[in-house]
């Protein structure tokens, strides 16, 4: 067979996969690494050097911590065994108990921070304090503790309303108010939230901000809806919340 027949042969089946990827994906940033990029916590699949670790909540003890502008290093010990957490910045202490889930692992972790290799280390956003009822990043710092009572709600838009009329809300402010679900910090300068309200769970709704709240703690947002929001590259969504400020 020809080198030509060869390629024209499988021009089909490059065409087709091509043309079959999903409409609307997920941004995807650079490898991850600790600078203050804020892309350590993106955890694309293509950079892992491990697997995800259980789902079932893990206790270990902190025996050291590394803090970088953004994130806490905790060198922990469970069962005897010493390696290392990352996670976002908060108040650790040594000594502290900790419980944690999940988490993505990383051999051989190259720390530009600290010029260093971490040979084992889990990548971590479910994180609490012994006897503290967190799902996230420790005791979170800076503003978002105010998410420990519940705001003011006067005025909120449910998700649900929204999602069926969006020409309706397209280019005003409005309020949400819900859990977040899931965190990508600063792609393309910006932090992407998703987030519930238990009146449209089934739909995806992403919202993008400066501030970064950790995933199980609900969070009061006012911000610009856009529809049809299409940043190229397939970075694409039917409603958009947009530039959404944190409300205290």
């Amino acid at each position: 067979m020809s080198i030509c027949k060869l390629i024209l042969g499988y021009f089909p089946l490059i065409l087709f996969l091509s043309c079959s990827s999903p409409q609307r994906i997920e941004p995807i940033a650079k490898p991850a690494t600790d600078s203050e990029s804020g892309e350590l916590f993106n955890m694309v699949p293509n950079t892992v050097d491990g697997s995800a670790s259980s789902t079932d909540w893990k206790t270990v003890t902190v025996e050291e911590v590394l803090n970088t502008q953004k994130y806490s290093y905790l060198n922990v010990k469970e069962a005897g065994e010493s390696y290392w957490l990352a996670t976002l910045k908060a108040d650790f202490q040594k000594g502290m108990e900790l419980s944690y889930r999940g988490g993505l692992l990383k051999t051989n972790f190259k720390s530009v921070e600290f010029d260093r290799v971490f040979e084992k280390l889990y990548l971590v956003s479910e994180i609490r304090s012994s006897g503290e009822a967190l799902t996230a990043a420790g005791p979170v710092p800076s503003a978002e503790n105010a998410l420990a009572s519940k705001p003011n709600l006067e005025g909120v838009t449910k998700l649900s309303d929204i999602v069926a009329n969006p020409e309706k809300f397209k280019n005003k402010k409005v309020k949400v108010y819900g859990e977040v679900t899931k965190v990508n910090q600063m792609i393309m300068d910006r932090n992407w939230l998703h987030i519930k309200d238990g009146t449209a769970d089934k739909y995806d709704f992403v919202l993008t901000s400066q501030s970064s709240v950790p995933v199980g703690h609900s969070v009061l947002f006012e911000g610009v809806i856009s529809i049809d929001k299409d940043f190229g590259a397939g970075y694409s969504y039917p409603i958009l919340l947009e530039n959404a400020t944190f409300v205290k």
